[in-house]
């Protein structure tokens, strides 16, 4: 049975308690309230008791006014707050929601349906905004122990302004160069000076070609500090626009390699353009669609495994089911992490095409698919016509995860063992460049009707719509679902279910043109071969 919400109502009046009773009795019964009459009243409450959110009366006859508020968020500032007053004054709910109230309510301006709504709004509020602060203090964080990373590895990045000549430089490149952080502004002048005379033309030329061409250049030099000490830079820069001030500029990085090169040991190269500004939900999906490789590889290592065991042989085979159980709950893992790794990075994502050879990868699709779903006493099973093209251009990633989303959807929500078909055609798009691919999907009988983009997101986005479902495994058929339909918006798919037993989906793709064409016996055409050259016996 599911935990019940608790609400703690801190009001005094009998008629506005009374009220909101009824309110709550109308809205359902998977709240529980609890009362409290006076401020005092309900610290107790709030001490003794676990609140998930508090409808708190600015008129109490141990507290009042705004200073209620403050009170109380100075108390208790883990526990989200909805203000009930009976003065419809604007400037006072402004200052509420300043304070830190996630709502305010007149009191006779709001019913039992508003009431829920605000609760419901006010908790999502509370949980997005905690998330949000967690976020911040884990970036605060990791920016701290990036500044610790580069003050132990000598490590820091600069930026190079390509008209004033002036830098910019993070702390530990002041410290390189001996000066404290931030005491003085650096420009190309600055650093030059403190590198070699016999190395200054090659450092100067070294960023000039960076100007020039665009390129990434790497570099070692030395620089002379306190007039006799030498230390070895690496030194790594690139031309870099920034859109956001419309700027280009050199952008790098300098380490102080010299206890490395004393020691031999290998240079960490950083990049801290480019792959510094990708988040971390890029990194993720990257992750989670190499895994889904590897799945198939050893998918394909158990299915000729399977072949080679013999009926007599009862511990390998018990091996081997166990081993089919295990990548079957891995396959659920990786699918899972696949998906919510789309959720969080959907922006980054761009079609990805690739020359791939379909008969072969929508065999290891359709393997990899039937040992997931052999305990469920599932068969699936592709049909592959001759005239299908060996080779075709297409993101066969996203597709693969967009199939396996729907396998899942319609084996898991169809009773009793299920069969599901897969049949697989390509065909030249009419008046347009390139061809199509149609997966039709022949779906077991009695299977859950498709429901549309709108209809997955409201149920995702709807608390309460979540805590109906029961379980976390059906909210995560319709996550995958969401992520479906999201990698059909990228991948510019459709997807249709005219009868109850079919599902098409369409997905554009390229055919590469192949020719066959063998050594020719001799030129198609005369070569006219010129001679330059004066002595007379060489030109005969």
């Amino acid at each position: 049975m599911p935990r019940k919400t608790v609400i703690l109502l801190i009001e005094d009046h009998l008629g506005d308690i009374h009220l909101t009773q009824l309110y709550f009795e109308e809205v359902s019964s998977k709240y529980q309230l609890i009362v409290a009459r006076s401020f005092a009243e309900g610290q107790a409450v709030l001490q003794t008791k676990t609140v998930d959110l508090v409808l708190l009366d600015l008129t109490l006859p141990d507290s009042t006014g705004i200073r209620t508020l403050d009170l109380f968020l100075k108390e208790f500032p883990n526990t989200p707050v909805v203000v009930m007053t009976s003065s419809p004054n604007e400037i006072l709910g402004n200052q509420v929601i300043k304070a830190g109230a996630q709502d305010f309510l007149v009191k006779g301006q709001f019913d039992s349906r508003l009431l829920n709504r605000a609760i419901r709004y006010a908790l999502q509020r509370f949980a997005d905004k905690k998330k949000l602060e967690d976020a911040y203090m884990e970036l605060a964080l990791s920016e701290k122990r990036y500044i610790e990373a580069q003050t132990i590895a000598h490590f820091g990045d600069w930026e190079l302004d390509i008209v004033s000549y002036e830098m910019i430089w993070s702390d530990e490149v002041f410290r390189i160069f001996g000066y404290n952080p931030q005491s003085i502004t650096p420009s190309l002048s600055t650093y030059l000076s403190y590198v070699p005379s016999e190395e200054v033309q090659i450092v100067e030329q070294f960023f000039e070609q960076v100007e020039k061409d665009g390129q990434e250049h790497s570099i070692e030099h030395r620089i002379i500090r306190n007039g006799n000490k030498i230390r070895y830079l690496a030194l790594h820069a690139k031309l870099f626009y920034d859109k956001s001030r419309d700027k280009i500029a050199v952008v790098g990085s300098v380490q102080d390699i010299t206890e490395r090169k004393v020691n031999h040991k290998l240079l960490i190269e950083k990049k801290m353009w480019g792959q510094a500004m990708r988040i971390q939900q890029e990194i993720l999906a990257d992750l989670g669609f190499h895994i889904r490789t590897q799945l198939y590889s050893l998918a394909s290592y158990l299915f000729l495994l399977e072949q080679l065991l013999v009926r007599s042989a009862p511990e390998p085979k018990a091996y081997l089911q166990a081993l089919k159980s295990a990548v079957e709950e891995l396959s659920m893992a990786t699918n899972n992490l696949v998906n919510f790794s789309v959720l969080g990075a959907e922006k980054l994502f761009k079609p990805d095409f690739t020359t791939i050879e379909i008969d072969k990868e929508i065999k290891q699709l359709v393997r990899l698919l039937n040992i997931r779903f052999e305990s469920s006493n599932v068969l699936i099973e592709a049909n592959l016509p001759p005239t299908l093209p060996t080779f075709i251009f297409a993101d066969i990633q996203k597709i693969n995860q967009v199939v396996f989303n729907l396998a899942e959807f319609y084996l898991q929500g169809a009773p009793g063992s299920k069969m599901l078909s897969l049949q697989i055609n390509i065909t030249p798009l009419p008046d347009k460049n390139g061809s199509e691919m149609l997966v039709t999907f022949f779906l077991p009988p009695k299977s859950p009707a498709l429901p549309d983009y709108e209809t997955v997101e409201k149920q995702l986005e709807d608390n309460q719509q979540v805590n109906q479902l029961g379980h976390l495994h059906q909210h995560q058929l319709h996550l995958g679902l969401y992520v479906v339909y999201r990698l059909l918006r990228i991948l510019k798919a459709n997807l249709r279910q005219e009868k109850p037993d079919k599902l098409y989906l369409l997905i554009p793709v390229d055919v590469p043109v192949t020719v066959k064409k063998g050594y020719p016996k001799a030129p198609d055409h005369p070569l006219r071969i010129l001679v330059v050259e004066d002595h007379f016996l060489n030109q005969i």
